[in-house]
């Protein structure tokens, strides 16, 4: 039965000094086990103290990847990423596996589990896995959290742009570009990227309001402050006028008449 298999496998990663090939060899012994509940529970046994070699880590994913359970999957997977160091092909079996969550709300907690890491190789995967989640809400919580990796990893911050652009909903993407503009200095590179952004967003609402902010805290950069106006002239009469009010301390300060 599932659950004595569960047992003995369970005993053997506990008390039993493992090989790689003898871990091999007990990984597919549970790979035979039907139950989600059952083969979770085994193969966080394996886990335990243990720093698993990639080859192992490659396939545990896979036996975590025919689960059909998202919740046994997610708890699985939580405790792989907080435990196990990732690269090479063990990014790669993650993309595979991540791509067999169907829950939003399960997938997500496994990709924030990848963003805690604070490395740039499974923010880069969170980000891409997360292009497949349906809820626009979920997806703006995963961009919040990556937020401080993307402005230190210049391949992290495509991905996190190119995952902002799947966003349906102009009121979480604007929640997500403020959260971006909020963590920090803004130069003049990280500015026109969030302003070419703002093609993605339909509602001249949501787009004024995050002039506003980036307004506050960009460089006095006279390109800048133009391609700023090409966008505000998108919006009406009203929300116009309030983003050019916005770039009033620039006036202020000469940027416009002097270009310094």
């Amino acid at each position: 039965s599932d659950h004595s298999r569960g047992r003995y496998v369970r005993a053997l990663f506990s008390e039993a000094a493992l090989d790689d090939a003898g871990f091999a060899h007990a990984l597919a012994l549970a790979g035979k086990i039907g139950s989600d509940y059952e083969l979770r529970r085994v193969l966080q046994a394996g886990l335990a103290n243990t720093a698993l070699t990639d080859a192992a880590q490659v396939q545990m994913l896979g036996l975590a990847g025919g689960m059909g359970s998202d919740y046994e999957q997610s708890k699985l997977l939580v405790q792989l990423a907080e435990s196990q160091s990732l690269s090479g092909d063990v990014l790669a079996a993650w993309r595979e596996v991540l791509a067999e969550i169907g829950s939003d709300y399960e997938q997500r907690k496994v990709l924030s589990a990848l963003l805690a890491r604070n490395e740039p190789g499974a923010a880069r995967v969170a980000l891409e896995s997360a292009q497949a989640v349906g809820s626009d809400y979920e997806a703006r919580k995963i961009l919040d959290q990556a937020v401080p990796m993307a402005r230190r990893d210049a391949g992290v911050q495509a991905a996190w742009f190119e995952l902002l652009a799947g966003v349906g909903s102009d009121y979480e993407q604007r929640q997500a570009l403020e959260a971006l503009i909020g963590n920090g200095d803004v130069d003049a590179p990280l500015a026109r990227v969030v302003l070419d952004s703002l093609d993605e967003v339909g509602s001249g609402h949501e787009i004024a309001q995050v002039l506003r902010e980036l307004a506050a805290v960009m460089p006095a950069d006279p390109d800048l402050i133009e391609r700023y106006r090409a966008v505000a002239r998108r919006l009406s009469d009203h929300e116009r006028g309030q983003a050019e009010r916005a770039l009033d301390r620039f006036a202020v300060a000469g940027v416009e008449e002097t270009g310094t």
